[in-house]
This record gives C-alpha cells, structure tokens and sequence, in this order.
C-alpha cells in the first residue's frame, strides 16, 4: 500500500529474497511470478514516495533480486498492471500511425508531460531499469513484445533533464540492445527510427533541460559503429539537427567575439589575441612560464603561477554536434546532390568561419581532409567547393583559438597536406631514417594519379606552405624537401633524404634535417622564397620560413670547426660533382673576433656542455655540420631575435653568391610584390622577443643587404608607415640616396621619387623642420624656399604672405611662372598649416570648401561651432571611408556632436573605439627610446580623449543640478584641466585643439545656468584662465593677432580683479616691440589704466612696465623715476629691482662712454659711474634676497665683477656688496666659490670671508676641497715670495693663506668629526695614489718634446738664430731641472716614510739616472741641434710608455691603501619630510621672468605645496640639529657624501637651494683600483665609491697642478 512504512517494505523485500534463496529450483513458476509481482508493487509503491536512502536500499535489493530470478528463470511472467501508470497500452503499430499522421503529438507530449511531478519520473526510471535487466537476461519475455514501445513512447515523451544522467545512459542502452542484439522486431525497429527521426526534428537545441535530441544522437553513433547504414534514413533529420546546434553555437562564438573585440581589442588572452610569431615560440613562452598568469597567493602565504593554458570542457551541445558531424561525415549519400548534401557543406563551412571550438573545428578539419584528399571518384566535392575549403583551410584564422592548444589543428592541417602527397607512417616505420634499404616506390606511387588534382591547386599550395611554420620539425623538414625537390611524394622525399644522410654519415636518432635541402643553388633559393605564397602564414612571421629554407639549402658537408679559416665557413656551395666542391664568395665565419683561437680555449664556464658537445661533432666523417645547422634551423622557430639575425647573415650570404647585378636586379621584383601583400600582420606577440612583424624584419634585411637593392620609394615609405618600419625605410631610402649621389645621380630632381618619399618619412616621425628642409631643397622656385625658410623659423605671419604671394602669382597670368603640382600642393598644405596656427579657422573652412577637402571641411566645423556643417560632413563618403580605415580624429569628432547633441550615452561607447583606434596607431610607432617626435601627436590626442570623457561627466552634473535649479561643483575636473595645460612650446594650433572645445563647454555651462548669479557662474567655468594662458602662449611665440583675439573675448564675461589684471598686463605686454607707436600706445595705456582696485603688487608691476616703455623711448630719468616708484610701492617685487639694475647698469655704461669722450668733466662722470655701479649692485642684490630664482642669480657674478671699479681701496662697491651680500642666503653662492676664494687676494677679501664663511657653517663639503687646494696654493706661493724677498711684509692687511687658514679653522671648529674624516680621507689618496716616477718623468718629457717640436720652429722663423738657440737654452734648463728633480733622491729618502717609497726611488734611479745624464745632462749631448733633442726626448717618451704599459691596469684598493679599503660609513636616516619636493623656490624655467605676478596662474598648485615645505623644512632643521654632533644646520653633518653633487659641478642640479640630506652618501670604496690613461698622457688613478643609493661613483686621481685646477673650475662653470 502507499502508506505502508518502508521498513515493512524493507521487511518484505528480505522475506521475498529468503524464500528466492531457500526454495531454490524447487519453487515453481507460478510462485516465482508471485514474489516477481509482490516485488514490483514494492518498487513502484516506493518509486512514489520521497526518496530517502532507506528506499534507496530497497530498490537496490528488489533490482539485484531481479538480476538473480531472470538469470536462472526465463519468460516470468510480469503484471503488466504494475505499469499502467506509465500509460495507455497499445500495439506498435498504432503508436506509429499516430506518430506519422502528425508530427507534432510527440511535441504536444512532451510539452505537457514536462510539468509532472517527481514521482511519475522515478517510476518511469525504475520501469527503464526494470526493462533493461529484462533485455540482458530475459530478452524473449513476453512483456517486453507487448509493452516495449509504450514504455519508449512515455521515456520520449518525457522530458529529460541533463542532470539524469542515469535514466539517460539506461535508456541509451535500451535502444542499443533492441537496435543491435535482433531482439526487436521490424515494427519495433520501425518505431524506434521513426521516434529517433522526429526527437531529432523536434529537438530544441537551445533547451537546456531537455536532452532527449543529444540521446539520439549518441543512439545512433553507438549503432552506426555497428551498423553503418543505420544513419541514412535519418540523416535528413541529423542534419537538420545538427544545422540548429551549430547555429546556436555559431551565434555564441561571434557574439564572444565581438565583446571581446569591443572590450579588449588588443588583449592578449582570450578568444581575439595576438598570435605568436611562430607556433614553436607559442610553445615555448608557455612551457617556460611566459604564459602565466599573475601569481595568485596560496595557503601558505607564498604565491605560485597559473598556466593560462586550459582545457575546453564541452558540453552536451557540443559533443552532439561533433558526434552528428562525424556522423554526417562518414555517410555515402553526399554522393548524390540533395538538400542534405547542401546543409552539411554549408554547416562545415560555418563552423570553419566562425567557430571557437577546437574539438569542433578538429572535427570539422578532419572531415574536410578526408573528402580533399580521397580519390576523385569517391570524393563528394565539386572543384568549387573543394577550392572552396580548401582556401578556407588556408586562410583559418587562428587568433580565435588559445596558442598552444590550436597547435592541434596545425598539425591536423599539416596531416592533410602530407596525406595529399603520399603520406604513410607504416612504410616510415617499415624503413626507418638511418637504415640502408631501399624502398620500392612502385608500391606507393599510384596515388599520384589520383590526388594530381589536389597537389597541382595552387590553393593547396597555399597550405603547403603554411606547413613551413609547423611545430613539428619532421612535417617542416619534409614539406621542405617536396617544395624544393619537386617530387610530389612524401616517401620518396624521405627515401632521398635518408639516402643522403646514409652516405655523410648519420647516426641513430637522427632526423632527416641533418641533411637540409641538397643539390640547389642559391639563386634557386632565393627565387624559390620570394616567389612563396605567403598569405596562409600572413599573420605569423613568415620570414622565419624563409631563413629555415636559406639554413636547409646550405652546406652540410663534414664537420664542425671554429675560428679556422676554410670551406667549411661556407654558407653557400656548388655542387660540380658528387666529390668536387667550388667555393663562393660569401660565406660566414662562425668565430670571425678570435680566428686564431681553437675550440678547445672555449672550454671554460657556463659553455663548457655546449663547447663539449660541439667537440664530438668536429669529425667530417658524422654529418656533424648538418647537425648543427639543424639545431639552428630548430632554435630560429623558438627566438625571434636569432630568426632576424640569421636572415640578415644567410640572406646576405646568398645575395653575395649570385653572378651577377642582373640576377640580383631580377629578385626585386618578387621582393616587392611580396613586400606589398596586403596580408601581413602588424603585430606579433612576443612577450621576452623583439616585437617585430615580417614586414619590419625585411625592411631591416635590406638595410644591411649590400649591395642595396633599389627598391620602389614610395613602396617602402608606405609599408614602413603600416608596419612600424619608419626608422627602417627611412634608413633604407637615406642609403639609396647616398648610393645615388655617389654614381652621379641627381636625386634632389623633384622628378624623382625617392626625395619625395624620404621627406614622407620625416613627417611621419614627426620631425617637421627636416620634411621642411627636404621641401626647400627639392623646390624650383626661389621664392618657395624663402616662404619655407621663414616657416621653418615660426615666423608665421611673414611665411603666410609668402605662401600666398606665390599661389596669387600662379593664379595670375605670368606666363613665365608656371609651378608644378607638387609645389602648388606644397604652398595650398603650408599655408593651411600657417592659417591654423593663426586661428582663422574660418577662412579656412571656405578654402577647404572650394577645393571639396571635406576632412578639413570637418575640422573646421566644429571648430567653428558650426555644429550642422559638422553632422552634414559625417554623412559624406569621403569623412565615412576615413572612418572605417581607422582615423580617430574624424572618430573624435563624433564624440563631439555626440556631447554637442546631448547623446550622452553614445559617448562612451564612442570614447572606447577611439580609444582603440589612438593604441592601434600607438603600436605601429618606433619605439619612444628612440626620441621620436611622430609620439606627441597621440599623446595630444590622447589628452583630448580625457577631456571628453571629462567634459561628458560635466554635461551630465550640469544638466541635473540645473534642471533642479541648484549649482553644482566642478572645482576638481576644473582644477584638473588647469594642471593639463599643453608647453609653452608647442605650437598654438596644438593650443587651439584643446581650448577651442573648453570655449565651446564654458559657454554651454555658462547658458545652463543663466537663472543663476553672474558670480556664481563665473566659478563653474574657467574662461578667463584658459583665455589668457592662450594669449600668453600666442605672445610669446610672436602671434600678437592670435593673442589679441583670445584676450579680447573675455569682454563678454565676468571676471575678477586678479584676472582683470592679467588681462590688461598681457595687452600692455603685447605693445612691447620696437615700433614707437606701439610703444607710446603701451605707455598710454599704462597712464590710463586706474590702479586703485588693484594690490601693491600689481600696482609696482604697472610701474615697472611704465619704467619699460620710458627706457625703451630713451627716457632714462622717467624710467629710473617710475622704477623707483614700483620699489616703492612693493619693496619685495624682485622683478623690479632686477630691471631697475639693468637700467642703472646701462647708465653707468653710457656714462662712461660719455667721461672718455669729455676729458674735461671725467671726474665727475667718474664718480656718476660709480654711483650708477653702486645702485645697480644694490638694486641686483636686494632682487636675489627677495626672489633668488634663477633670473635674479644670474647677476651674481656681474656684481663680482663691479667690485674691480674700485680699484686698490676699500671703496663704495665693497661696502656696498659687504652690506647687501650679508643677508642673502649662503646657497647662492654655492656656484661662484672659485671666484669668491679667488677675491680672497684682492681688496675685496673682507666682505668675501662672511661670506665663504656662512657657505662652511651651512654647506661645508662644497667648500671644503676648493678652500683646501686654495689654502695650500696660496701657502707654497707666499712662501716662495717670502724666501725671495728680504723685507718684511709691512701691510697690515691679512695675507690670502692667512684668511684661507682662518676659513679652515672655522671649518674644523664647527665640524671637527667631518674635517677629521676628510683629513684622513685626502692624506691617504694624496701619498698612496701619487703617481709613479715614470708616470711623472713622462708627463714632463711629453710636454718638452711638444714644445721642442713645434714652438721653436715658430720662434727660428720670427727671431732668427738667436731665437733657436734661446728656445734650446730655455729646454736645456728645464732638462736640468728634471734631472735635479727626478735623480736627486736626498730629499725624497729624508721625506720617506716607509722603506717602499725609499725601494722605489732606489730602484728608478738605478735604471734611469745614467741614461739620462748621458743623452741630456752632459755637455755637448744635445748641444743646440733641435733635431737631436726631439729625437731623443722621442726615444725617452717611448721607453717610458713601454715601462708604464706593463703595469696592470687593475690592482686590489688593500694592496695600495688598506685604510681605505676598509673604510665604511653608514647614511643617517632621512627624517619626516626630507624627501619632499626640491623646488622650494619656484624658477623662471617653469614659468616666465613675473614669478610672483602671476598668482592667479600657479598660486592655487603652490600654495599647499610650499606650506607643506616649510613645515618639512623646519623639522629637517631640528633633526639636523641634534644629529649634528654639534655642526651647524644641515643634516648628517659628520657623514662624508659623494663629491660633486653642488652646483656647478653637478649635471642635476636644481635651481633651488641644495638639501645636504637628500644627497648621496659614501658608503664605502670599491676594493678594484683602476688605472688608465688621459688626452695628455697622464697616467692616473680611478677610484671608484659607492653610496648609499647602491649605485657607483667614479673619479680620477689626477696630479694637483694651480692652473689646470683653476682651469678645469672655469670649465665647470
């Protein structure tokens, strides 16, 4: 019963199973039907219930107690009213009938089936179980005849759910058994088609929930391998099916497809990716981990790498759809033409354009491959079709597939092709490489005659060479040998292939490309390989094929050898017979730097596997030679770099073989044609490779190719702009252009394209002064090159005169000026391009109307905001065409009507092509390490796309706050585009790109929000900044019309006072040229101008341009007036105090001039030029001290320079520049110490030792080694002259030395632990690293020869004799003083310090005193020959260069200088705030001489910052403090740094003042000592340090001489 409990029934079912096992045989049949029914009623009763695993079990039990009864009981008999649930009964027959007479009652019953409960599908499982067992073990039952197709009619009429896997297995193997074993009947057999054929009709291939479609089909794969016609009467239906599931499989491959090619157009992974070069290195990234993707971490905290590579997991879809293709495959009744044979065709073609199935696309391949290549008898292909897939197959884009796993439908592809040529792995294996037997090719060579159809199509062609590329060397190897050999046989390749490699000596393992290509020329081989189909390798780097057949063709012959001349070095051979060989002229030398060095001195480090394994290839006698060229042939499929490496060798080594010009001039035919192949592909991934495509790797081969094929110009400047190879072309067509004007040729014509083409190149790179030049140079007419003069020197407006100067007379009736077209087109592109910098963009627009330029047409309209124009000029073909080759900028100007219109949601949309469309271009420019200029145009446009985006969220914030009537804020986007401002530099229209749309968004914001406050609006835009920063720029790059018409737009807004200012600065500025009108206009202005609503600051700026306009109307006392009056007013206006300097500067000078024309009142124009001096220094100095930027520094040394004026006493300038220097801050000074040290010896000195001494309180290492080498100098020459004179000094005033030893123990007072340090530091180089005797002796010695070669000639032709023997007596005493100096060791040995000093000087002496006293200091031994003097001072040069140059020129540090090598410092730590931004004080290199003026321009970026600063700093003054030791402010005081990191010595240094914290501390010196030698013969240490930034810091050791260290200082400067 239903409600019985299931432990009863569990009860029942153990008492049915021990009657089964007690009764045994002795049970009748009746009794055995009994238990059989009791059994079944339990089942269903519990089929009906929840399924729990009590029931489970019960089922369990009651089907294995099934088993055993059928096993040993036949024909039970089974109630059938168990089953009646399942349905109503009814015969075969009349199931069928119903069936047939319509088709949609399986349909109707399914539809209403599928909403049963859960129950009725557990009982129509249990029943399929039932019937099954009954089919294994009772087969012949009566209930199975009677019930079966009821029992199949309710299972398909069912829906099956994938997720029943069971019930579909079981059911499958119903059908089997019935199909297969002949235990159904015809009318059961009849029925079960006939049910297969309509759930194959009806199936819907997109219901996911239902798999009884996929079930018939599995039906029929498992009896077609059985029964191979059981699919003909149903394959209409299988392919109606198998139509749908690719359909919907199609669909979702493309519509995969185009998100990701809208999403990530140049991703690398996914569906749409960059193929690799070759299929070898997509291998090879993948099995070295190229492949990965970005580590993921793990349990244990690490990280580990996950391969991209994965399986595809089909689903039931798809194993359908490939089990009903192959099945649809395999039928014969394709044969015949059908509606069937029609949508097979149809589907496999599909599948092959669109798929992204590897299985399927597998299945499909193999497919076609059969029917390609059976005989014409049996093949079901018309030649249409069979061209047809077979261009398809060829033309496969695999960038749909993952890398490595398309591999395998490479490889299936390459099966094809060799499958067509006679392929048989059973005679391969029948004859393995390496054995001596000869094989009957008789045997195997009747498949000619049947596949000649297919190996003489030039499309099959197609694939044969994309075999060339395959990842299997074998396929690569053989497809080869039939490609060169012409024998069309895959067996006979390898037999001639084998037999070769038999006789040279191969041995077992190896493959057949030990052999390469035998028996072919050269000049075969490079017809053969240009004349290649390359299209189905378009998208890899098929020149990688081309070095594989160059390498194949070479010589194999004999064995290894290294650095030896001979001809095994041949690339290249002529074959004369089988023994005889010719050298060429061409050939490679695999060891050309070490020719004379064998293999085994290569024996050492990380090659000594690799020279090892080359030893045992040396033999002639073992093919070793082949050998290694295969590995090679196999390495350039893995290394793009090797591949181009050895094209560029093998290539060159071919062209250098051929015969002749003639036969090379033949090639560059077929070299274009192939160059100009319209299916290369740009790009090529290559993730640790040279990115390069197959265009770019020929451009770079014919620039090494000597001798240079002529190829087309305009050819290579178009595919060098396609395919990245700008640099390469332009390369190419500059050594055409060389080679031309070597032989004579006149390749500056304009009739000759090569000019043209290479100034195509520079625009494209972006170098407009260089296309400009070559414009010049290839002009007629003198007045083109004068109007490309002045463009090429931005003077815009005289060029734009020029230009139409020259169209004006061309258009006019001058008979004798008759232009060509090229010149006229070059005047119409230069005067566009002046127009635009001009901003006349209306003119324009009517210029590109007359002549139909509708791009330009385009520009202009929106430029404009001539918005219709615009959306007009879109529609147009020509602007349509543009914007499916790519063009972003006409992309761009959709995103402007887009925002223009309101269509807000388009532009995102928009923004991402073009977006894609601006990386496209990106990608096919050099790359930016090579200083290109063709980068900055993108990167413009790219800034454009930014504020797109920008300007579209504006529009959306704008329109939402105003249709709610409140103000939004736009402070930070705002505050962005401030900040996003092009260079001063760059050229206006680059200007007018960007502001031109701001205008146009400023202006819309500003009608958005007319309800609103006139001030309140003024702060959603920023039309007043953008307007007059465009001004400025336009100023000052000489267009004043642009400047005036950007300025005088802000009329129509309101704007500020700060502002206001600005813009009435920039209008007085303007006025600053040198026509008086303009001048008396600017100072009238000035005079008008009210100045009560303005600060101090933009009020002393008023008068110091009034100050400007008098100076410049020859005013000098009303300029000096109004000067004094801005001073006046803002006494901290360094700008002004600065020009107010040159104006006295400038009357000083005049005055002086005017004392030496006037001798009668010089006196007092004297002391007038003084004065003059005196306020200019002031006024220079009080401009330092209130703004000590770069401009204001730069008078510094004019103002050291004054103090000569007052002559040998202490006068005005003195005290002057000692009162005004003494408040600057001691930084300033940092670059003029040489100079300031050298002031110590003159009157100045006074004022200049506050000076040097605040420097070493603040900065003492940048004073420490020149005040140092000064004290020291100055010491020895006041020594010197105290020796000399008898009288005391009786001047009261302190000597030089004794300031500098003042200086330096002021030094070692505020410093004690540093000077300690340097003391020490400078004692050891300074007596360790002096330089050897010979070193010095040959100094001097050089320095006499010099002199005693070339002065003295000199002075014999001025002063005669006398002069010749005054030159010999002057070189005779210097003689004697070296000998004096150099032999005369009393005083070296007192002054020794060690016994090794006093054993070297022993030791020269010895070896060179007697010498040297014999050819110099005897008498008579030169006597006044000058002749014999330089021949010996020659002799003695080169004897002591050969001693010096067997020192070492490395040496260990401890071996010279242990204390040095075991010095080692640690760097302080950086305190909070010591690594902020350097440019505390901003310079004029960032903006122009105003500085402080403009605060509306740079205040809002700076004022953060600076407060920012100055906290930083004060906290870097504390910690300085108190890690000091006791030193002043600076930071790490006692830690020594690494010299010449202060100005001027130091190549970064800012225009601020120095952070001694931040700089580079000396950790320690490098234990390697270098020696070398300089310009003059001086033979010097290098020593290297390394500070605490890890890196390596090097300097010269070099004798300490005053006035090459005076000199070099002045050098520096």
């Amino acid at each position: 019963q239903p409600k019985v409990p299931s432990e009863i029934s569990k009860l029942s079912v153990a008492l049915a199973k021990l009657i089964i096992e007690w009764g045994g045989t002795s049970l009748d049949q009746n009794d055995i039907d009994t238990v059989l029914s009791i059994l079944f009623r339990i089942a269903f009763v519990n089929a009906d219930g929840n399924p729990d695993r009590l029931q489970q079990q019960i089922r369990a039990q009651i089907l294995s107690l099934l088993k055993d009864i059928l096993a040993s009981r036949k024909n039970c008999k089974i109630d059938s009213s168990h089953f009646q649930s399942l349905g109503a009964r009814g015969s075969c027959r009349d199931i069928m009938l119903e069936s047939k007479s319509s088709n949609t009652t399986l349909k109707e019953s399914s539809d209403s089936k599928s909403d049963e409960n859960e129950g009725a599908i557990r009982r129509l499982v249990l029943c399929t179980e039932i019937v099954l067992n009954l089919l294994c073990y009772d087969p012949k039952n009566d209930f199975l005849e009677m019930n079966i197709c009821v029992i199949l009619n309710q299972c398909f009429g069912n829906a099956i759910p994938h997720e029943n896997k069971k019930f579909a297995q079981i059911l499958e193997d119903i059908l089997f058994h019935l199909l297969v074993d002949g235990y159904a009947n015809n009318e059961t057999v009849s029925y079960i088609v006939a049910i297969i054929e309509n759930t194959l009709r009806n199936g819907k291939c997109h219901d996911r929930k239902d798999c009884r479609a996929y079930l018939a089909v599995s039906v029929i794969e498992r009896v077609s391998e059985t029964n191979q016609h059981f699919v003909e009467p149903i394959l209409g239906s299988l392919a109606v099916f198998a139509e749908g599931l690719a359909n919907r499989h199609i669909q979702g491959a493309t519509s995969q497809a185009s998100i990701a090619s809208s999403v990530q157009h140049m991703a690398e992974d996914g569906h749409h990716h960059q193929l690799a070069a070759t299929p070898t290195l997509g291998i090879f990234e993948a099995a070295c981990g190229l492949g990965f993707k970005p580590p993921c971490q793990v349990g244990n905290g690490g990280f580990k790498n996950e391969i991209v590579i994965e399986n595809e997991i089909l689903g039931a879809s798809l194993k359908s759809l490939i089990s009903s293709l192959r099945l649809l495959g395999s039928s014969c009744s394709l044969l015949t033409f059908s509606s069937t044979r029609k949508t097979i065709i149809k589907m496999l073609g599909a599948i092959i354009d669109s798929s992204n199935s590897l299985p399927v696309l597998i299945q499909a391949v193999s497919i076609i491959g059969n029917w390609v290549t059976s005989d014409i008898q049996r093949m079901p292909l018309t030649k249409s079709e069979r061209e047809g897939f077979l261009w398809q197959l060829a033309s496969f884009d695999f960038q749909r597939l993952p890398e490595v796993s398309s591999q395998a439908l490479g490889d299936m592809m390459c099966c094809i092709v060799l499958s067509a040529y006679g392929y048989n792995p059973s005679i391969i294996q029948e004859f393995p490489f390496g054995l001596s037997k000869c094989i009957n090719s008789n045997d195997f060579s009747h498949h000619l005659e049947h596949r000649e159809h297919i190996v003489k199509d030039e499309t099959f062609h197609l694939l044969l060479v994309s075999s060339l590329l395959s990842s299997n060397p074998y396929v690569r190897s053989l497809c080869m040998g039939i490609s060169s050999t012409q024998v069309d046989d895959c067996i006979l390749v390898h037999e001639i292939l084998s037999n070769i490699a038999n006789e040279r000596g191969c041995r077992k393992g190896d493959s057949i490309d030990i052999v390469g290509i035998p028996n072919i020329t050269p000049s075969h081989v490079l017809h053969q390989v240009l004349q290649f189909n390359f299209e189905a390798l378009g998208k890899r780097l098929w020149t990688t094929a081309i070095v594989d057949v160059l390498l194949a063709s070479g010589n194999h012959i004999g064995g290894v050898r290294l650095g030896h001349e001979g001809i095994d070095h041949q690339i290249f051979v002529t074959h004369t017979d089988g023994k005889g060989i010719n050298s060429c002229p061409g050939y490679l030398r695999l060891n050309y730097k070490n020719a004379g060095l064998g293999l085994d001195e290569y024996d050492a480090g990380f090659y000594s596997s690799f020279t090892k394994v080359l030893k045992s290839e040396r033999s002639g006698d073992l093919c070793g030679r082949g050998r290694c060229i295969a590995a090679i042939r196999n390495l350039v499929h893995g290394d793009v770099n090797t591949c181009q490496s050895m094209l560029e060798i093998c290539f060159q080594a071919a062209w250098q073989c051929l015969p002749s010009n003639r036969e090379r001039a033949s090639l560059i035919e077929p070299l274009e044609r192939l160059i100009a192949k319209p299916f290369h592909s740009q790009f090529l991934k290559a993730r640790q490779c040279s990115q390069i495509n197959a265009v770019q790797s020929i451009l770079r081969l014919l620039v090494h190719l000597r001798p240079m094929p002529l190829v087309d110009p305009f050819l290579l400047q178009a595919q060098g702009v396609n395919y990245n190879g700008n640099i390469e072309a332009l390369s190419l067509l500059e050594s055409q252009y060389a080679a031309l004007k070597t032989n004579g040729y006149d390749a500056d014509s304009p009739s000759r394209d090569l000019i043209k083409a290479i100034r195509q190149c520079y625009e494209s790179l972006g170098d407009r002064d260089v296309s400009i030049y070559i414009s010049s140079v290839i002009s007629s007419f003198p007045g083109t090159k004068f109007a490309l003069s002045l463009d090429m020197y931005d003077l815009v407006n005289d060029s734009t005169d020029a230009y139409l100067s020259l169209i004006d007379r061309a258009d006019g009736s001058h008979a004798d000026f008759l232009p060509t077209e090229c010149e006229m087109v070059l005047w119409e592109e230069r005067w566009i391009e002046a127009h635009k910098e001009l901003s006349q963009w209306a003119l324009i627009d009517e210029f590109a109307s007359s002549i139909g330029n509708t791009n330009l047409m385009l520009e202009c309209a929106w430029k404009t905001n001539n918005w219709e124009k615009a959306k007009c000029c879109l529609s147009l073909p020509s602007v349509v065409a543009s914007l499916e080759e790519g063009d972003p900028l006409t992309k761009m100007t959709e995103i402007y009507l887009a925002i223009h219109e309101g269509n807000l949601e388009e532009v995102e949309n928009l923004h991402a092509q073009t977006a894609q469309l601006c990386l496209h271009q990106w990608k096919l420019l050099p790359s930016v390490g090579l200083r290109s200029k063709s980068h900055i145009g993108l990167l413009q446009q790219f800034q454009r796309l930014v504020e797109l985006r920008e300007t579209s969220q504006i529009m959306v914030e704008t329109s939402s706050h105003s249709a709610r009537r409140t103000i939004p804020d736009l402070k930070l986007l705002l505050g962005s585009w401030r900040q996003r401002l092009p260079n001063s530099f760059e050229r206006v229209s680059d200007w007018n790109d960007i502001f031109l749309w701001r205008f146009q968004i400023f202006d819309a914001i500003t009608t958005n929000f007319s309800w609103a406050d006139p001030n309140t609006v003024t702060t959603l835009h920023d039309r007043p900044f953008a307007c007059i920063s465009l001004g400025r720029t336009a100023r000052k790059q000489g267009l004043t019309e642009v400047a005036a018409f950007s300025l005088n737009s802000l009329t129509d807004c309101t704007i500020d006072v700060e502002y206001a200012f600005l813009k009435l600065r920039e209008q007085i500025v303007s006025l600053q040229t040198s026509s008086v009108e303009s001048l008396k206009g600017g100072l009238n202005l000035v005079n008008s101008t009210n100045l009560s609503f303005f600060d101090s600051l933009q009020k002393a700026e008023m008068f110091r341009l009034k100050a400007y306009f008098f100076n410049a109307l020859n005013e000098k006392p009303k300029s000096n007036q109004a000067y004094c009056h801005a001073v006046q007013i803002c006494p901290t206006y360094a700008r002004a105090w600065m020009d107010w300097g040159r104006l006295c500067a400038s009357l000083s000078d005049d005055t002086r001039k005017q004392a030496k024309g006037q001798k009668a009142n010089s006196k007092d124009l004297t002391k007038k030029t003084g004065l003059y001096l005196v306020q200019a220094m002031g006024c220079f100095l009080e401009a330092v001290r209130c703004d000590p930027n770069e401009q204001t520094r730069d008078h510094i040394p004019y103002c050291l320079s004054m103090l000569t004026n007052d002559g040998p006493s202490y006068g005005n300038l003195c005290r002057t520049f000692e009162t005004r220097s003494s408040v600057l801050p001691s930084w300033v000074w940092l670059p003029w110490i040489p100079q300031l040290l050298s002031s110590l010896c003159r009157v100045e000195a006074r004022a200049m030792k506050a000076i040097l001494v605040g420097i070493l309180k603040d900065h003492p290492q940048a004073l420490y080694y020149s005040l140092r080498s000064f004290y020291l100098e100055r010491r020895d020459i006041e020594r010197s002259k105290s020796q000399k004179s008898s009288s005391p000094n009786d001047d009261d005033a302190p000597s030089s030395s004794r300031l500098a030893e003042e200086l330096m123990s002021n030094l070692r007072k505020a410093h004690p632990i540093l000077w300690l340090k340097l003391e020490h530091i400078l004692e050891d180089l300074i007596v360790r690293f002096r330089p050897s005797y010979e070193a010095e002796l040959l100094h001097s010695v050089v320095a006499l020869h010099q002199k005693a070669s070339m002065i003295s000639d000199h002075e014999a032709k001025r002063d005669g004799s006398a002069g010749r023997s005054g030159q010999m007596e002057a070189c005779t005493k210097t003689l004697a003083m070296l000998g004096m100096k150099f032999f005369n060791f009393n005083r070296e040995r007192s002054e020794s310090q060690n016994q090794n000093g006093a054993r070297k000087s022993a030791r020269f002496q010895a070896k060179y005193a007697s010498l040297f006293t014999r050819d110099f200091l005897e008498k008579n031994s030169t006597g006044s020959n000058r002749d014999n003097l330089v021949d010996k001072l020659q002799k003695w040069k080169v004897m002591l260069e050969l001693g010096i140059s067997r020192v070492p020129d490395r040496s260990n540090l401890q071996e010279v200088s242990p204390s040095l090598s075991w010095f080692s410092s640690q760097a302080p730590d950086l305190w909070a705030g010591a690594c902020e931004s350097k440019s505390l004080s901003l310079s004029n290199s960032q903006h122009d001489a105003l500085t402080s003026l403009d605060n509306a321009l740079f205040k809002a970026k700076r004022s953060s910052a600076l407060a920012a600063a100055k906290i930083n700093a004060q906290a870097v003054s504390v910690a300085a403090n108190s890690e000091g030791l006791g030193g002043h402010t600076g930071g790490g005081a006692a830690v020594i740094e690494i010299p010449g990191q202060y100005a001027p010595t130091s190549s970064s240094v800012l225009d601020s003042r120095p952070f001694p914290e931040l700089h580079v501390k000396l950790v320690k010196f490098h234990q390697t000592l270098e020696l070398t030698s300089t310009s003059t013969k001086q033979h010097v240490h290098r020593i290297t340090m390394i500070g605490n930034d890890g890196k390596t810091y090097r300097f010269l050791l070099q004798l300490a001489i005053p006035y090459w260290i005076r000199t070099d200082e002045r050098s520096a400067q």
